[in-house]
């Protein structure tokens, strides 16, 4: 597999020349993967936002759900790469961090910016259409028939939230964690596209929930904001309450609500409400409990290693202090 990272200035040997020659095939290689891809994302953006929206009018729903996911995945991984080819800020994690800060970004515009416009419409929308009641508690058949408008603003919160998910999936950077998260979100979309009631409630929740999230990359861009770590604390622990709430109106009051969907979301949403909750106990004990930067470690090693070396001598030192007097007493038995 070719490493297709940022290519790196690396001293070799005059003498060796295989090494250098395949390296710099390997560096064409990915620039040339890397402006193919961006440029296939390029050609596909337009068509499929089109493609989506017409094949969602006519009622080809799956159709119109592939062109969606293309085209919102294009769009989250078209802004990434853009921010990443602006310097070389963009391109490193902050400290203490995996992600770089051109991914925190793209997620913030996602989770702050997007989710909380998508919400926005979809209220003001619901309200103004069949009303917020029947959005909330309703079918997608239901609302295909009488807002045809708010049935595909709703999907189109889902394929975004998708989409974004998806794009951290390209780089194969992912920890385990995250891959149980991401996994379990795509399933839970893929559920939420088909239920037979509660429209309205799924979709909030999963856009609340991304909003909550929205504050991670928050804190992780600014780790000694105070008030940024504060909201997080806030609105996390706030959309995980939300959704705990949901879960209990799933299980109890959405009584037209199949039971498998209801036994799928309610495992899901217990999973996700899981790892959510272990992400902000960690977060809580990065922040009172940090790790000591590299540079630190280093100095405290090297310093160790001095006192270390500092006792062996001083502990050389006593025993030489010791043997003398017992050999020169010896020497004087024998003398005698």
């Amino acid at each position: 597999m070719l490493d297709c990272a940022e290519p790196t200035a690396t001293s070799t040997p005059a003498a060796t020349s295989a090494p250098p020659a395949t390296s710099s095939l390997a560096s064409r290689s990915c620039t040339t993967l890397r402006e193919r891809r961006w440029k296939l994302e390029l050609l596909l953006l337009g068509p499929c936002a089109v493609a989506t929206t017409v094949l969602g009018v006519l009622g080809f729903y799956i159709a119109g759900g592939v062109t969606g996911l293309v085209a919102w995945t294009c769009a989250y991984d078209l802004t990434l790469r853009w921010l990443r080819r602006r310097s070389e800020w963009w391109r490193t994690p902050p400290p203490g961090e995996t992600d770089d800060r051109a991914t925190c970004v793209t997620l913030m515009l996602h989770e702050e910016g997007m989710c909380i416009l998508l919400l926005a419409l979809l209220v003001t929308l619901a309200s103004a259409t069949v009303g917020l009641s029947t959005w909330w508690r309703g079918s997608w058949a239901l609302l295909d028939a009488t807002s045809r408008p708010l049935a595909e603003l709703s999907r189109h919160a889902h394929y975004a939230t998708f989409a974004v998910e998806l794009k951290d999936c390209f780089d194969g950077t992912l920890p385990l964690p995250f891959w149980v998260h991401h996994l379990a979100t795509f399933a839970g979309l893929g559920m939420c596209l088909s239920v037979n009631a509660g429209v309205g409630l799924v979709t909030t929740v999963g856009l609340v929930a991304e909003i909550g999230s929205g504050w991670y990359n928050a804190v992780t861009l600014w780790p000694h904001s105070r008030l940024a770590f504060a909201a997080y604390l806030l609105i996390m622990n706030a959309s995980n309450v939300f959704a705990a709430l949901c879960l209990h109106e799933v299980l109890t009051g959405l009584p037209e609500l199949h039971a498998g969907y209801r036994a799928a979301w309610a495992s899901l949403c217990v999973l996700l409400l899981f790892l959510r909750t272990g992400g902000v106990l960690l977060t809580c004990r990065k922040r009172c409990c940090p790790a000591p930067a590299p540079e630190a470690a280093a100095i405290g090693a090297a310093a160790a290693d001095e006192h270390a070396k500092h006792l062996d001598v001083e502990g050389v030192q006593v025993q030489i202090q010791v043997v003398e007097p017992v050999s020169s007493t010896a020497d004087v038995v024998r003398s005698e």
